[in-house]
């Protein structure tokens, strides 16, 4: 399989319906070659607090990532944290940053449902639009799709984490896109 640099994306929100907001993004650039600890990598939780009544809270959004919340209000956050305005500013900030870095020159978003549920909200809640959208290659890389031949099905990313010896998924946007990173090289037979 021939694969050019990525960048592995995850997103955290406050649920699933159509309404859900953005809570946390990971991305991490993986040029193939140089080890994980050395790969550009971002992340950070978006303060919506001043706009969550605008859209619909749901217990499982809010109980899996009761975690970010409390790093919001905690202060102390091992995650940069940004208003949603602010958060925005730095989302475009970093796809320009990546997209001098991918060749050739369009990001590739690699992800474990990217397609259809990260790049989704990121559009639904305007972190990808008009002024950026001509950075993202259509094309996107899905985990489970590379682990088809593998379980004869697409996948869970958990399930892959398990056949390659990585921890269960955690539901840190940051660590989330590391597995993605680590499934993909398996995948490939490189050295992480």
């Amino acid at each position: 399989m021939d694969l050019k640099p990525y960048v592995a994306l995850d997103i955290e929100t406050t649920g699933v319906e159509p309404s859900a907001q953005v809570l946390q993004i990971a991305m991490i650039y993986d040029n193939l070659t140089a080890p994980i600890e050395y790969l550009e990598a971002h992340s950070f939780l978006i303060d919506n607090s001043d706009e969550l009544y605008t859209g619909k809270l749901e217990p499982v959004g809010l109980s899996m990532n009761a975690w970010i919340y409390k790093e919001i209000a905690s202060g102390k956050s091992k995650h940069k944290v940004f208003k949603t305005g602010e958060a925005k500013g730095h989302f475009h900030k970093l796809l320009l940053q990546f997209h001098q870095l991918c060749d050739p020159k369009s990001i590739t978003f690699a992800g474990k449902n990217v397609q259809g549920f990260d790049s989704y909200y990121l559009r639904k809640n305007d972190y990808i639009n008009e002024t950026n959208e001509h950075l993202i290659s259509h094309r996107m890389i899905d985990t489970g799709a590379l682990y088809l031949p593998d379980f004869g099905y697409v996948p869970s990313q958990g399930e892959i984490n398990k056949l390659i010896g990585r921890e269960p998924v955690s539901h840190d946007a940051y660590d989330d896109a590391l597995d993605v990173v680590c499934a993909i090289r398996h995948k490939l037979k490189i050295t992480i």
